[in-house]
């Protein structure tokens, strides 16, 4: 390896194992935010002061969304419809030999995303949850072409070989969540103004939760070790190169 490529790739490597850093602890305050933050039941919060609380429950709505493509009564949403096709054209190489090359395309011909506000309940009562600015674990749907009513309705592919792709995640109402928030004044669920605190509402139990934030914390630490170890050894070598 000749010097300037021994200096582009420590460097690439360098900067990349700070990237990993960032992924590291992110986890790693996840992790330790979801395994110190007490569970309140709802009928508590009204006595707290702002902090961070879990709180498990059931998702309810006196006015929920519909989703766009499964029309799913829930209350945060994110769908896309997608467009695949081919064509095809003649290349000449730099011998003047031709041959034909078929190429595969993608484009977005419908995307939307929405979330509301909504009760969490469990048995003591509920708490209203307003989601601006939460990481929601949302549940993937059947999704087919929309059903007439919905916005997406009448979404057709462009090119004559086009094939449609539908995608659809939802938080649909009646699901159990575990909401990790901070209290507000007015005794909501809300982001915490505290920078880098988490702020999480996912269908997936708590338990699941943790072993998800400790499998990231390990990859992105060994990614993050061994970036940084490879790009030293690669500067270490672009220096010996460059005192010969």
């Amino acid at each position: 390896m000749d010097a300037e490529t021994a200096l582009y790739a420590g460097a690439g490597s360098v900067l990349l194992s700070g990237l990993f850093y960032l992924g590291f602890r992110s986890s790693a305050k996840r992790l330790h935010t979801i395994l110190e933050t007490p569970t309140i039941a709802c009928r508590d919060l009204p006595g707290l002061g702002a902090c961070t609380v879990e709180v498990r429950g059931r998702v309810r709505s006196n006015g929920p969304l519909l989703s766009d493509l499964a029309r799913v009564p829930c209350v945060a949403f994110e769908c896309s419809i997608t467009e695949h096709w081919t064509t095809r054209e003649t290349v000449r190489d730099s011998k003047g030999n031709t041959r034909t090359v078929t190429r595969h395309h993608t484009a977005t011909r419908y995307s939307n995303s929405a979330r509301i506000s909504f009760e969490v309940v469990d048995d003591s009562g509920a708490a209203t949850v307003e989601p601006d600015g939460a990481s929601i674990d949302l549940i993937g749907q059947d999704a087919g072409p929309a059903p007439p009513g919905s916005p997406a309705c009448g979404v057709r592919a462009h090119h004559w070989n086009g094939r449609l792709t539908y995608e659809e995640s939802a938080l649909p109402v009646e699901t159990d969540v575990y909401v990790l928030a901070s209290v507000s004044e007015r005794h909501t669920l809300v982001k915490s103004t505290t920078l880098g605190d988490p702020f999480i509402i996912s269908h997936r139990s708590e338990e699941e939760l943790i072993r998800r934030a400790r499998w990231g914390k390990r990859i992105f630490g060994f990614l993050m070790a061994a970036a940084l170890v490879g790009g030293t050894a690669m500067i270490g070598h672009w220096f010996d190169l460059t005192q010969n």
